[in-house]
C-alpha cells in the first residue's frame, strides 16, 4: 500500500481528527496529512527533484515526524541525523549521502556550522524558529533564494490540490536512511525502503495485536530503528496514537509513570536498560505505574533482555514483557510473547513472517540446540547500505542477512541468543564497534596502540572500556577529552586504562580475553586517595561518570549546565557513588540528585551515624 493510500484510508475511516502524536506536543492525522502534501509542493518549488536526498535533525518529535512522512510521501530519501552527533561525523554523513537540503533545529545549525558544505548543500531550513531568518540559498540563482522563512511556517503559502500529487513515486525513492555504527570511523547508512518499514510494522502489529485503539508510549529517538518503525510507522499504519515525552532521562521517570495513566497507554516500549533502571524504584512504584487498566503489556527492544530483569520486572509490574529481536537492517522478526505459544523467559521467542537459519562457519545449517550464526530473510530486510554492500549470503536459492549474532533453536522451536560473532559492544541498545573507538584514540599523537572492549554493566548491558599503550606524556582524562571531540557521546569510553604493553599471542595478535580478564580482576584500577574532602571526591566521581575534565565541574553543576550529564551518566554516577561509599541510594534520593551539591548533601546524610 502506498503511503498516500494509507492517508486516504485514515480520512475515510473518520480518524483524521485523532491525534497521531500526543504528549509533550500533539498533532492530528489531518494536520500531518496537510503538512506532508504541502511539503511536497515546497520541496519541488526549490528545484529539488524526486529522488534527491534530504536530511532532518531535530529534538522536536512532532516536526521531525511530519518531515519523515512527508518526504516518504513525496519520494525524497530522508537521512535522519542524530542531534547529539559531533560536527565532524555530521559533515561526513551529509557528504556521503549527497544531501541537497536539511531541516534542523536552529541550535544545531549554530553548533554544526554547515556553511562549509555550501557547494553541495543549497538549503538549510531551521525548524519552528520564527524569530530566526532562513539560512537558505541556491548558488548561482540568487533571485530564487527565499528569506525569512522557517519550518513549518514555510508551508503556509502552499495550497495543494489532490490531483497535483503523484499517485505513486518511483521504486527506491521512498526510503529512510538511518546511521549505524560502522566498523570504521564513519558509520554506515542503512537504506530502509517504505516497503521494508510497512512490512515490519505489519508484522509487529499482527504479532502484538495492535490496532487503531493502540496508545503506544515510545521514548526511543527517531534516529533509532525502534523509534521510527516500532513507534511512528506502527502508529501510522494502524491509525493509532503515539505518546512522546521527549528524550528519556532519569528525572523523566515520574512523568513517564504519570503519562501511562494520563493518556490511557495500552503498550509501553522500553529497552532492557530502562527496565533495569525502573527496577531501582521498588515494587510499589512500578506496580502503581503499570497497574493502569488499559496497559496490555510491555515491549522490550534493542538489546538482549537479561532473564533476571525480565522476571523481576514482570513480578513487580504485574504485566507481561514481550521480548523482541531484530536489527535495524532486518526489522523485528522474532518475538517472545505476548501469546503463550511463543513466550519463554530468556529466549527471543519464535519467528513470524520470515525465514531463520542457524549456520556454522561454512554456511551449513546446524542441528537443533547447536550454536551458529543467526541468518534472517524477509520483506523487511534492507537491500543494502548506502554505498556499502550488506553482509548477505544465498543458501538454497534464498538470500539471507548475516546478523553476526550467535544463537540456537531448541527442539521446541524457541530461539536463544548465546553471543556475538562480530565484536560489537551494545550500550543501552545502541551498537558500537570497537574499531571506531580505537581509530578515534589512535588519532592522538601520544597513543601507540589501543584495544577497546565491552564490559558487563547491570544497567546498560555493556560499558565501553579502552586500554592504551602510550608513546608520549598524556593522561587518561586527556584521552577522554580527545575522544569526545571525535565520537558521539554514547560512544565515548567510560574508562581508559594505560598499559605498558598489550598482551599478545605468538602470532602477535592482541589477546583480547586477557585484557578482559585483567579488567575483571580489577588489576587495572588505580588506588584512590582516601584523605580528600568529600566535595573533592564527588567532583572526581562526577568527572569520571560524565567524562568531562575536573576543571569544568563545580558543586553548582547540574544536568542543565553540563551537557554530558544525561541519563546514562546519571546512573553511572549513582553506581560509582554507591560503590565508593558502600551505600545504597533510595529511588527518591536518586531523583533528588539535581546538582553535585545535592549529591554531597545526600551522601553526607547516608554516612551520618
Amino acid at each position: 500500500m502506498e503511503i498516500e493510500a494509507c492517508f486516504q484510508h485514515i480520512q475515510e475511516s473518520g480518524l483524521a481528527t485523532r491525534r497521531m502524536i500526543d504528549g509533550l506536543r500533539a498533532i492530528t492525522y489531518e494536520e500531518v496529512i496537510n503538512r506532508s502534501r504541502r511539503l511536497h509542493a515546497f520541496l519541488h518549488s526549490h528545484s529539488l527533484q524526486t529522488g534527491d536526498h534530504v536530511a532532518v535533525a531535530s529534538l522536536d518529535d512532532v516536526e521531525a515526524s511530519t518531515i519523515i512522512l512527508g518526504c516518504l510521501r513525496s519520494g525524497f530519501p530522508l537521512l535522519v541525523l542524530d542531534p547529539g552527533a559531533k560536527r565532524v561525523e555530521v559533515m561526513a554523513l551529509i557528504s556521503k549521502a549527497k544531501i541537497k537540503a536539511v531541516f534542523l533545529d536552529q541550535e544545531l545549525a549554530d553548533v554544526w556550522n554547515l556553511e562549509d558544505l555550501h557547494d553541495s548543500l543549497p538549503f538549510i531550513w531551521p525548524i519552528n524558529k520564527p524569530k530566526k531568518k532562513l539560512i537558505s540559498r541556491l548558488l548561482g540563482k540568487k533571485t530564487q533564494t527565499p528569506s525569512g522563512i522557517n519550518y513549518p511556517e514555510c508551508l503556509n503559502e502552499y495550497t495543494v490540490r489532490q490531483e497535483s500529487l503523484p499517485i505513486s513515486v518511483p521504486a527506491g525513492c521512498s526510503k529512510i536512511l538511518l546511521c549505524t555504527s560502522g566498523t570504521t570511523a564513519l558509520p554506515k547508512i542503512s537504506q530502509l525502503s517504505y516497503v521494508n518499514l510497512i512490512s515490519a510494522a505489519r508484522t509487529s502489529s499482527t504479532k502484538m495485536q495492535l490496532d487503531q485503539d493502540m496508545r503506544l508510549l515510545n521514548l526511543l529517538p527517531l534516529t533509532h530503528y525502534d523509534g521510527i518503525m516500532s513507534g511512528l510507522f506502527t502508529t501510522f499504519l494502524n491509525g493509532a496514537t503515539l505518546i512522546r515525552l521527549g528524550p528519556f532521562s532519569v528525572p523523566l521517570l515520574p512523568d513517564i509513570f504519570d503519562a501511562i495513566h494520563k493518556y490511557g497507554v495500552t503498550h509501553v516500549l522500553l529497552t532492557p536498560a530502562i527496565l533495569a533502571l525502573m527496577l531501582r524504584l521498588g515494587k510499589e512504584v512500578i506496580r502503581d505505574a503499570f497497574n493502569a487498566p488499559d496497559v496490555k503489556f510491555v515491549i522490550s527492544v534493542a538489546a538482549s533482555l537479561p532473564p533476571n530483569v525480565w522476571s523481576e520486572f514482570e513480578e513487580k509490574s504485574g504485566k507481561r514483557v514481550v521480548n523482541v529481536y531484530g536489527l535495524s537492517e532486518t526489522g523485528n522478526y522474532i518475538f517472545a510473547g505476548p501469546n503463550d505459544e511463543s513466550y519463554r523467559i530468556g529466549s527471543i521467542g519464535k519467528p513470524l513472517d520470515c525465514r531463520v537459519l542457524i549456520v556454522d562457519d561454512y554456511g551449513r545449517k546446524v542441528n537443533a540446540s547447536e550454536i551458529g550464526e543467526v541468518l534472517l530473510s524477509g520483506e523487511s530486510v534492507m537491500e543494502s547500505y548506502l554505498e556499502d554492500p550488506a553482509p548477505k549470503t544465498t543458501i538454497e536459492g534464498v538470500e539471507y542477512f548475516q546478523t553476526g549474532d550467535l544463537g540456537y533453536v531448541d527442539p521446541d522451536g524457541y530461539y536463544w541468543l548465546s553471543g556475538r560473532k562480530k565484536s560489537i559492544i551494545i550500550v543501552g541498545g545502541r551498537n558500537v564497534y570497537p574499531d571506531e573507538i580505537n581509530n578515534a584514540l589512535l588519532s592522538h599523537p601520544a597513543v601507540a596502540e589501543v584495544v577497546t572492549v565491552g564490559m558487563p554493566d547491570e544497567i546498560w548491558g555493556e560499558r565501553i572500556v579502552s586500554c592504551a599503550v602510550l608513546q608520549g606524556a598524556v593522561t587518561s582524562q586527556d584521552l577522554l577529552d580527545h575522544a569526545s571531540k571525535h565520537l558521539t557521546d554514547y560512544k565515548i569510553p567510560r574508562e581508559i586504562h594505560v598499559l605498558p604493553a598489550l598482551p599478545r599471542g605468538r602470532s602477535g595478535k592482541v589477546i583480547v580475553n586477557e585484557v578482559i580478564a585483567l579488567l575483571q580482576q580489577g588489576q587495572l584500577q588505580g588506588k584512590k586517595d582516601t584523605t580528600e574532602r568529600l566535595e573533592d571526591q564527588v567532583l572526581k566521581l562526577a568527572s569520571e561518570s560524565f567524562r568531562v575534565s575536573l576543571e569544568e565541574l563545580t558543586l553548582e553543576t547540574t544536568p542543565q549546565n553540563c551537557s554530558r550529564w544525561d541519563s546514562v551518566a546519571h546512573m553511572d554516577f549513582v553506581m560509582n557513588v554507591e560503590t565508593e561509599y558502600g551505600i545504597e541510594l533510595l529511588p527518591r534520593e536518586i531523583m533528588q540528585i539535581t546538582s553535585l551539591e545535592s549529591a554531597v548533601r545526600i551522601i553526607n546524610e547516608k554516612l551520618a551515624p
